[in-house]
């Protein structure tokens, strides 16, 4: 953090000069050019003399998990602002800014297994997703899949109530944007719930956002409708492997059910706080630069 300083302060001024005698401009600057030199400016810092993966390291390891409204998140929170009033920093000020949060428990069980037609039941891999609901103890029903929303609708009601939902469209891995792959599949985990709800399903099951084919389930967030009214049910992400022997039993006519206990539990939020540091500038101290992350 203490190169931080030096960061914007290398930050320069470039001054157009116009030469009324001659009544002629000076060749303009190629602004381009500067952005990239300070770019990289920025970017050899960071990779000399950051401390971003030691503190990575205290935040992964001496910390742990910090869902927000957690115990952990509070004790994050201590820390950065520790952390930033230190001298090390440089930091002018820092303080806390209050700010309410969701509070989410994953709970104390997430179980859960597959049954092929008339086989065994086998153990299946889940992670509920955040903001899901519990299941209110174990439940199980039959499988129906898709791999978008449009899917549902063509599936028709009678094909979906009273089934659990599988999403189980892959991240495109001809993408070389990763990120680009990772939305195009999203929406999926964002909003499966809602859309499976709506269709009269009583759970979602959302294939892992991962090119990989393992058996680790992929968690991440989801949210509902905020009407109150509309009813909720509970979602998960299954591991790439679980998913896709689901998908092969079902290409090959068979019937699958699931069954799944979740103890998760959606709390009323709570208030916590961003932890905000301020270094002031030495020639243009009204103005901001502003740097965000999580």
């Amino acid at each position: 953090m203490d190169g931080m300083i030096n960061v914007f302060c290398a930050i320069a001024l470039s001054l157009f000069v116009f030469c009324i005698a001659e009544a002629r401009a000076q060749p303009q600057v190629d602004w381009s050019a500067v952005d990239s030199a300070q770019v990289r400016a920025i970017h050899d810092e960071i990779l000399d003399h950051s401390e971003c993966y030691e503190n990575l390291r205290v935040l992964c390891k001496d910390i742990g998990h910090r869902l927000s409204g957690s115990e952990g998140a509070e004790r994050a929170i201590d820390w950065g602002l520790q952390v930033l009033s230190g001298a090390e920093s440089g930091a002018d000020t820092a303080w806390l800014q209050p700010v309410m949060v969701p509070h989410w428990s994953r709970g104390p069980r997430e179980l859960a297994w597959m049954r092929i037609g008339d086989g065994a039941r086998q153990p299946m891999r889940v992670a509920a997703l955040g903001g899901s609901v519990g299941t209110d103890g174990p439940m199980a029903a039959e499988v129906v899949m898709v791999k978008k929303f449009e899917a549902l609708d063509t599936l028709g009601r009678e094909e979906v109530e009273g089934r659990i939902v599988l999403f189980n469209r892959a991240m495109d891995p001809l993408l070389i944007n990763t990120g680009a792959a990772y939305g195009g599949a999203y929406n999926q985990r964002s909003r499966g719930a809602v859309e499976a709800a709506e269709r009269g399903g009583v759970a979602a099951l959302v294939r892992s956002l991962t090119h990989a084919l393992d058996s680790f389930p992929h968690t991440g967030g989801m949210r509902y409708d905020e009407d109150a009214s509309l009813r909720r049910v509970p979602a998960a992400a299954v591991s790439t492997v679980d998913a896709q022997k689901i998908s092969d039993a079902l290409k090959l006519g068979e019937r699958v059910w699931v069954g799944l206990d979740m103890g998760c539990e959606l709390f009323e939020e709570v208030e916590q706080a961003n932890v905000i540091a301020q270094w002031r500038g030495s020639e243009f101290p009204d103005r901001y630069i502003v740097v965000g992350g999580h």
